[in-house]
């Protein structure tokens, strides 16, 4: 079960965080009835896997950590990981952004990514835009504004006290997927400049926002914060908060040491 590979406030290498990763992609593949229940969360600690432990999978891979920098997982605490990378102790507050669609079948962006699952399960497809059991025609603005409201909505509930001193990953699934004309960070500023910096940043150091491709990533920094995650040099140290894409780390990855895998989803 994926509830036992991750133990609370246990110290894990990001090594065995990528292993568990191509695994559990490598299940998947093989077994479609396995696929389907870690989709929609039937499997206990899926939700945890898909809303937190592959999303800071991802976020190790964009910022290129090295294989035994570490995390913790730390659910029932203010932040919900601990990061050691480059000598730091970083914590990351994670959370999820959907499309907020202006005709949709559910309630919110998460109730309507729920539905879509539940029917892919069922018949094999869906139908993306929002009505999920029939087509919705729609132009590039409407992807647009449903993925910028959506961002700036996982935002701004995670605007607070609790969290200060944290910073804020946030993971959103399929947006580079209905935003592929334009650059990820076309899509996703609007939406954090909406919020602004002022008030992000009195709760968080800084922000990273990402999705399952290779240059789906952006990060924003509240003033000047050293480069140890490793962050990006801001431009001017004086700036509210900087912008950054993939840029080269401090850390080197080492390779991925060779060992076996405990047996997963037995």
């Amino acid at each position: 079960m994926i509830s036992d590979l991750f133990k609370q406030g246990e110290w894990y290498e990001f090594d065995y965080l990528r292993n568990i990763a191509a695994v559990i992609l490598r299940k998947r593949q093989s077994d479609p009835i396995l696929s389907e229940k870690l989709r929609t969360n039937e499997i206990p600690g899926s939700k945890s896997w898909n809303e937190e432990l592959f999303p800071l999978k991802l976020l190790a891979d964009h910022k290129k950590l090295a294989n035994d920098d570490k995390f913790r997982w730390t659910p029932n605490e203010a932040a919900d990981f601990e990061v050691r990378a480059a000598c730091a102790l970083i914590k990351i507050q994670s959370t999820m952004a959907y499309a907020e669609w202006s005709e949709k079948a559910g309630v919110h962006g998460g109730h309507v990514r729920h539905l879509e699952m539940e029917k892919l399960n069922a018949d094999r497809y869906n139908f993306g835009g929002g009505l999920v059991v029939e087509p919705r025609a729609r132009g590039f603005e409407e992807d647009l504004r449903a993925w910028r409201e959506g961002i700036k909505n996982a935002l701004t509930r995670k605007l607070k006290s609790n969290y200060a001193g944290c910073r804020l990953l946030i993971f959103a699934p399929l947006c580079r997927f209905n935003s592929i004309d334009f650059a990820f960070r076309e899509v996703v500023s609007p939406a954090v400049e909406e919020v602004g910096a002022a008030l992000w940043g009195q709760t968080f150091e800084g922000l990273y926002i990402l999705d399952n491709y290779e240059l789906a990533f952006v990060e924003f920094y509240r003033g000047y914060i050293p480069n140890l995650f490793p962050a990006s040099r801001p431009r001017r140290a004086n700036r509210l908060f900087s912008f950054s894409a993939l840029n080269a780390p401090l850390c080197a990855a080492s390779p991925h040491r060779n060992g076996g895998l405990i047996r997963l989803l037995a």
